[in-house]
This record gives C-alpha cells, structure tokens and sequence, in this order.
C-alpha cells in the first residue's frame, strides 16, 4: 500500500493478538499512530498510549532517538512497574499465555529494550527471572535489577530473616540476594496465605 500510495496516504489500524507487532513496524512508517487515551480505552492488547507518544516525541526533539523502549506485563494498568521506570516506555498490555519467543523476535529490531513484569518474569529467560531485556546484536541480552535492589535493602535495613507474601518475580531475585547475604527467606505463596 505505501508502494502503491505513498507514505504519508496509508494508515492501518490492526487489532486483535497480532496488533502489537504491525503497529510497531506501521508505526515507524504511518503518518498516523492510532493512540489510546489511556489504558481503560485502549482497543487491542498492546496499543500506544497516548502519553507514551508524546513523552517519545519530545525525547526525540531532545536527543534524535527514536527507538522505542516497552514494559510488558499482565495486567499492567495495576502494575507499579509503570509508574516506576522513567517514561518514554510503551505499556505492552498482553494475555498472560502470549507467544512470547514470537513476540520478541517481530518487536526486535523497533525497541532498544524492554522492563519486564509479571508474569513474563520466568517466562523471558527459562529457567531465570528476568525484569529487564536489551537488544543485542543476536538477540536479547537479560538482567535483573531486582537482585541488586534486593542486596542493597539486605544491608540497608540489617536482616537475618525475611518473610515473603506471594511468589512473583521479585521473589526470585530475594532468593538470589538471600543466598548470598545468608538471610533466610520464608515463601508464602497466595494459596498458602489466609485471612
């Protein structure tokens, strides 16, 4: 359509669970982004906030970026993640069983990196937990600085005992801190939990 008409005449508008793939290659190309407000409006897992775009407009007027960073999660109008990364970051909104090796390798080469929350934290890497993707030469590579939050809150507040409720993706990283500072780490998983 953009051979036929030219760039700036063509706008698609894709829902459904591929959107978020061919928005962020259409994106780059259309002369219109199709925004939600915010995330209560938004029509397809994925879409753009309105926000985020004119966060990424301005950061681009600033310093020529225009690669997109993105947090994915489940759920993510409720995740503290959003409000706690510095923005410009798309809010990926997916269903929890999304084919995440597919969905990786299509938004490769338009994001520099992503923030990675529940419940996508052990499912990025197997057999880790990660919070954080970079785009690599072949891939992604992974990290999670929830470890070294973790470290520092063990020698901030001086714990030999920590007791967790739930067992997200934070809590692998207290595993990991724990062992190396040998605090013992009770796990309360929500079932176990009563009122």
């Amino acid at each position: 359509l953009i051979e036929r008409f030219g760039a700036n005449h063509v706008t698609v508008l894709c829902t459904g669970p591929l959107a978020l793939p061919f928005r962020a290659v259409l994106a780059q190309k259309n002369a219109l982004d199709y925004l939600a407000l915010d995330s209560e409006f938004a029509a397809a897992p994925g879409q753009r906030l309105l926000a985020d775009a004119v966060r990424e407009a301005r950061r681009a007027r600033v310093d020529g970026s225009t690669q997109r960073l993105g947090i994915f999660g489940h759920g993510i109008a409720h995740s503290r993640s959003p409000r706690i990364h510095v923005q410009p970051f798309d809010r990926i909104d997916l269903p929890e069983d999304a084919p995440m090796d597919a969905l990786l390798g299509a938004l490769r080469p338009h994001y520099r990196g992503f923030a990675v929350t529940n419940p996508f934290k052990k499912r990025v890497v197997p057999g880790a937990a990660v919070n954080t993707l970079v785009r690599a030469e072949n891939g992604w590579s992974s990290g999670n600085s929830d470890v070294a939050g973790a470290l520092a809150m063990f020698d901030a507040l001086q714990v030999t005992s920590l007791t967790v409720l739930g067992d997200g993706g934070v809590t692998e990283a207290l595993r990991v801190a724990a062992a190396k500072k040998n605090v013992t780490l009770t796990v309360l998983k929500h079932d176990e939990l009563t009122d």
